[in-house]
């Protein structure tokens, strides 16, 4: 699982290095110039956002799936940065240029703007593109007075042209929808992966290789966890010596030669011990040793099942019939709704 702690620590870097060219940027007049933009504060919080890559990383090269709910909780943040470097709209007399969430550039003329609904967070309609221009945008009263006085063909109360999952009640609707349903199915799968190490079948002879080893060094680390070096400097884990019939350093003082049964490849677990004729641990008191093991991280992973679904389904009731809450339910959910 050791690979998995790349994907953490790219996606950081990648993102400060595109938000601190998109600040840099912004500090040129020119650039600043006929355009409309996300402010500042969208760099300081993804890059204090960056890190929960830190934790993230280290569980997860430590073959802890906890690392996952780091990164999950990292995605917000992560998606505001991204936002922070790509949205932007450039505008002069004869028309715009939308440069979208994903670095997708679209041009527009005035004309080709068929519908607008104001308010705090603005809709622009080109067709079926939408602009979705954030009461948060810099410089974006110059350019609504453009639009408004340049198009021919706007209309102030348009129809809503493509699904809205919030009934078109909420700004920027689809693109909170596609997050809050991304972060419930990446909390599924973990607790997906949680429940089958500690409910699962477990580790037989047929899922194991068999090895001879003696160990030189070792230490015991929490969780009844026991990390091993062998002779050849391959490194073990063995869970549960609590209940290992001889004392854990004797493992790798004595120099005794044993069979084990392990799986694995960066991180390998010994999932039974033997010593000649001396069974020291067995493939049950392995399997159960390693549930007991992954109980915190599956009440980990339920916790954060559980508020996933919770925001995900509240969010989609409040969103489709605001009218049916009270303010201040709503505001738990939309701001501005």
């Amino acid at each position: 699982m050791r690979f998995l702690a790349i994907l953490p620590a790219a996606v950081a870097l990648y993102l400060l290095v595109r938000s601190v060219a998109a600040k840099s940027a912004r500090s040129s007049p020119e650039w600043r110039k006929n355009r409309v933009y996300l402010p500042n504060v969208l760099f300081w919080v993804g890059l204090l956002n960056n890190v929960l890559a830190v934790p993230s990383v280290i569980l997860l090269w430590q073959e802890d799936w906890l690392g996952l709910g780091f990164i999950a909780l990292s995605l917000l943040g992560w998606s505001m940065q991204l936002a922070y470097a790509n949205c932007w709209v450039r505008f002069d007399e004869q028309g715009f240029t939308h440069h979208t969430f994903f670095g997708r550039t679209c041009e527009f003329t005035y004309n080709d703007v068929t519908g607008i609904r104001w308010g705090d967070d603005v809709r622009l309609y080109c067709g079926k593109h939408l602009i979705f221009v954030h009461s948060m945008y810099v410089n974006k009263g110059q350019f609504l007075e453009w639009v408004r006085d340049r198009s021919k063909q706007m209309q102030n109360l348009p129809d809503r042209i493509r699904w809205d999952p919030y009934n078109d009640n909420v700004p920027n609707g689809m693109s909170i929808f596609v997050v809050l349903l991304f972060l419930l199915l990446f909390s599924t799968a973990i607790l997906g992966v949680s429940s089958w190490q500690s409910f699962g079948p477990g580790k037989s002879e047929a899922d194991t290789r068999r090895e001879e080893v003696v160990f030189v060094s070792g230490e015991q680390q929490g969780g009844g966890v026991i990390s091993l070096v062998s002779e050849d400097g391959g490194k073990y884990r063995i869970a549960g010596y609590d209940t290992l019939p001889v004392k854990p350093k004797t493992l790798w003082t004595e120099g005794t030669r044993y069979t084990i049964w392990c799986s694995g490849k960066s991180t390998v677990w010994i999932c039974q011990l033997q010593a000649g004729d001396q069974m020291l641990l067995s493939f049950v008191e392995h399997n159960e040793a390693f549930r007991q093991n992954t109980k915190k991280g599956l009440l980990f992973a339920l916790i954060l099942w559980i508020l996933t679904l919770a925001l995900f389904l509240g969010a989609l009731m409040v969103g489709r019939r605001p009218e049916r809450f009270s303010p201040r339910v709503r505001r738990w959910f939309f701001r501005n709704l």
